[in-house]
């Protein structure tokens, strides 16, 4: 059974738009929502003086505004602003707070680029490919990356690929990525994709030289061929077929529309991407 949230304050007749994004905020209940949900991209630069002026004014939210202009005065940190925002309604429970606050100690430790890239892989968790796309290449553009961290980013920046412009490009990503990081999560994903690109001369000039017998190029066999003979057996193919075997029959127009809806809703699950897939 879901809880009812009750507001506190009052929603705003215009919202807080959060600087640098097109998010528009109408209460504390949302500010909070955002801030647990963006938390990778919180710093103190979030609670600006615009933001605690939109809390006592046009959320009618005095004491919850002093409260944290009083914090921000006697030198408190992003975390101490947190937990008072987040204690400011009933939105999140204190078990939740707590380990929002845990995070946030853990994220401590991070340089600024693992910050960022854990924005990208929210986008990527959301299907927001094209976002993460260009959040990734923003990383790599910078010079303090170690050769691993960058393998990293890379292997991320090619999964993003695979949603957005094809499988050549991604399998180039990954392939960088291997040669980075040596992981074998990104020569995997490499050979796959060329698999599914139908790169054979691509695999040749990068890979192909490989043995055979080699334990990953096996596993990436493996996981083709099973993944091949699952979709052969799958009711949408076999059904597919039937359609198409159809068209040149006497019932070729309810077939041809058939096929279209198919079609249609093949290109909806590519840019929604497969949320479960083996490289999402």
């Amino acid at each position: 059974m879901q809880k009812i949230i009750r507001c506190t304050g009052r929603l705003a007749e215009n919202p807080y738009k959060v600087p640098g994004t097109a998010r528009r905020l109408y209460s504390i209940e949302e500010i909070c929502y955002y801030v647990y949900n963006n938390i990778y991209s919180i710093d103190i630069g979030f609670f600006s003086p615009d933001l605690l002026a939109f809390i006592e004014n046009d959320l009618d939210l005095p004491e919850t505004a002093k409260a944290m202009r009083d914090l921000l005065a006697n030198g408190h940190g992003v975390r101490d602003m947190v937990a008072a925002l987040m204690l400011s309604c009933d939105l999140y429970g204190r078990k939740e707070t707590e380990e929002l606050l845990k995070l946030m100690v853990r994220l401590s430790g991070y340089s600024g680029w693992e910050r960022r890239a854990h924005i990208g892989y929210k986008y990527l968790r959301d299907g927001s490919y094209v976002q993460a796309l260009k959040h990734f290449r923003g990383i790599l553009k910078e010079e303090n990356l170690s050769e691993n961290d960058y393998g990293q980013v890379l292997l991320a920046t090619g999964i993003a690929l695979v949603h957005t412009a094809g499988y050549r490009e991604a399998a180039d990503c990954f392939y960088k990525s291997y040669r980075a990081c040596h992981e074998k999560k990104a020569l995997i994903y490499t050979i796959l994709c060329f698999k599914l690109g139908g790169l054979g001369k691509e695999f040749e000039e990068k890979i192909g030289e490989m043995p055979k017998d080699d334990p990953t190029v096996m596993e990436a066999e493996k996981l083709w061929d099973e993944a091949r003979e699952k979709a052969l057996n799958s009711k949408t193919y076999t059904g597919l077929l039937e359609i198409l075997e159809g068209l040149s029959g006497v019932n070729a127009t309810e077939a041809r529309l058939k096929l279209n809806t198919i079609l249609g809703d093949l290109k909806d699950q590519y840019r929604k991407g497969v949320e479960n897939g083996l490289v999402s």
